[in-house]
């Protein structure tokens, strides 16, 4: 699901900056470029998560805007039925309701941005298949003293495969045994103050909160009377809260720091002290991470800029049995080549280990751009999902940019399943993009691996978990009222989780869409998810058949 945040500091108003990324969120706060017009419609096509008629343009001030779409879907493959041992599937015919209400406010004392849509399922064969979707995000900045005190809350939730594998979108319409459900919200009061050209301070407090809670048949203890199969072959497991995929995690974070201003010419130095601690049921319960650092850049020549950061880190989490107490430190360098294109290579050691750092974005061409990047950190899946709603960056639409690639921020990916252990993470992603007068074609890679790190916290070691997936998404404007799109999707999951467990799969997804007077609009979509190169799903609930779907949908939608 496509994680869309509010406008949190606009250009035009830089007495409201937003509070430091947290000290664990994997990749730096690094913003967007928006001057090659609005990325976000065509990359939410590109990974297969945009409704039709779909606009990234916000109108300034406050606005409330709603929709209500229906559609009915044609499935040659209903899915599987979890818990209860049967082996239901077959054809099926289901009856979606779509309303909408976004709400955006750039005024000057406040920023804010919320997007509610759920989705309501009803299957007319299956009907233990019926779902209620819930989907949304959304991001308020408040300026209490102009100034001075500002206010900072987000939120998102969203929905997806337990273990992955099928999809970084809703390309399969998953069963409600094998979908979990993923949450996270975030308050900060922070302070600031800037002292003329010597710099600004920075202090404040945040709260944040993940949870992802998985189907009661994966909930059910093991071995226990009444526990039941579960469906999901010989993938049943226990945390040591008593259930496999749920968890919860709460992090209490207090952070000062300074920032030199631009009386110090071409350096920028900034020193602070950051303290997160971590409280639920995950891997990080009852641990910390204090960091003291000075991070510093130095503008050598308009094109070359040098990058240096040393301190002093104290970790510990103790539930994982995973700890590291000493030097912090990284150099590098950022190379501007144009007034858009730069990249940023750096080598940083952090957590107790070494790593690459990379990340470039590349006006190649004035209608072809380029980005991507490279990053590791040490996390578990929902402190990720907290990294995830606290590292965006905003363009002038509200779009959220990840801050690795400076792209559309998708909070969760359905190629990659709930990993409750401590892991190393190793992400690399690569998108280009071409604007045309009437097409916008979009390629996108991403490849994640994950190692265990520390002592285990399920029943289940830690085991390697590794997927890749590439697609390509093209947007034709065939009249001013009539579009064409196409989408094509490759991925490749191993969960570790069973032995020879992985997936294969290929998405494809062709539509048409007319616009209507009266903000009403109609599409028609054909769309199919399937298994190729004698794919395993055995720790999906899809072993000993066949999780191939083909659909046929046909929609309409009416914004107020």
């Amino acid at each position: 699901m496509f994680l869309a945040t509010a406008t949190q500091a606009s250009a035009q108003q830089a007495d409201t900056p937003t509070p430091p990324p947290a000290t664990d969120a994997a990749l730096p706060r690094t913003g967007i470029d928006s001057s090659l017009s609005d990325l976000r419609e065509h990359l939410l096509n590109a990974y297969g998560d945009a409704p039709p008629g779909a606009s990234g343009v916000s109108a300034p001030d406050l606005q409330i805007t709603g929709q209500f779409g229906a559609s009915e879907e044609y499935t040659d493959n209903a899915g599987a039925v979890a818990g209860s041992g049967a082996r239901a599937s077959g054809r099926d015919f289901i009856t979606a309701f779509q309303p909408a209400l976004v709400i955006t406010d750039t005024s000057q004392r406040l920023q804010a941005n919320i997007d509610y849509h759920p989705v309501a399922q009803i299957y007319a064969e299956n009907g233990s298949f019926s779902q209620f979707e819930e989907q949304g995000s959304g991001d308020i900045l408040a300026t209490l003293l102009p100034g001075w005190l500002f206010f900072d809350a987000r939120g998102s939730i969203s929905q997806q495969s337990v273990f992955g594998g099928l999809g970084p979108a809703a390309t399969v319409t998953l069963s409600p045994q094998e979908r979990e459900t993923v949450s996270s919200f975030s308050v900060s009061p922070y302070v600031t103050r800037t002292f003329g050209g010597t710099g600004t301070a920075q202090a404040g407090v945040s709260y944040s909160y993940s949870a992802t809670d998985v189907p009661g048949a994966l909930d059910t203890l093991v071995g226990q009377d009444g526990s039941g199969q579960s469906g999901f072959g010989q993938a049943r497991f226990l945390t040591n809260e008593g259930a496999y995929g749920s968890s919860e995690q709460g992090t209490e974070r207090a952070y000062a720091n300074f920032t030199t201003g631009e009386d110090y010419g071409r350096l920028r130095d900034r020193a602070g002290l950051d303290a997160s601690y971590y409280t639920g049921a995950g891997a990080l319960a009852g641990g910390r991470r204090v960091l003291l650092t000075d991070d510093a850049s130095y503008a050598w020549t308009r094109r070359i800029t040098l990058l240096g950061e040393a301190g002093y880190e104290s970790l510990d989490y103790p539930r994982s049995d995973y700890s590291y107490i000493g030097p912090v430190g990284s150099g590098g360098l950022k190379l501007s080549f144009a007034q858009n294109s730069s990249a940023t290579l750096e080598y940083r050691y952090t957590d107790g280990f070494g790593s690459v750092f990379a990340q470039a974005s590349v006006q190649a061409t004035p209608r072809v751009r380029v980005f991507g990047g490279y990053s590791e950190s040490i996390t578990t899946f929902d402190q990720d999902q907290t990294n995830a709603l606290l590292d965006g960056a905003d363009n002038a639409t509200g779009a959220a940019a990840s801050a690795l690639q400076a792209a559309p921020l998708l909070s969760t990916s359905n190629f990659f399943g709930a990993n409750q252990n401590l892991q190393r993470l190793h992400r690399l992603d690569a998108s280009a993009t071409y604007l045309g007068n009437f097409d916008t074609v979009t390629l996108s890679v991403h490849r994640q691996t994950s190692d265990p790190v520390g002592r285990q916290v399920s029943v289940l070691a830690p085991v390697t978990t590794s997927g890749i997936f590439a697609s390509l998404s093209e947007r034709h404007q065939l009249s001013e009222t009539v579009s064409l799109t196409g989408y094509l999707q490759y991925g490749s999951n191993q969960t570790g989780l069973v032995a020879s467990d992985n997936g294969d799969t290929v998405s494809i997804s062709a539509g048409v869409e007319k616009s209507f007077p009266r903000q009403i609009s109609a599409y028609l979509r054909f769309g199919g998810t399937y298994t190729v190169g004698g794919s395993s799903f055995a720790a999906t609930g899809y072993d000993g058949q066949s999780p191939n779907e083909s659909t046929l949908t046909i929609g309409a939608l009416k914004r107020f």
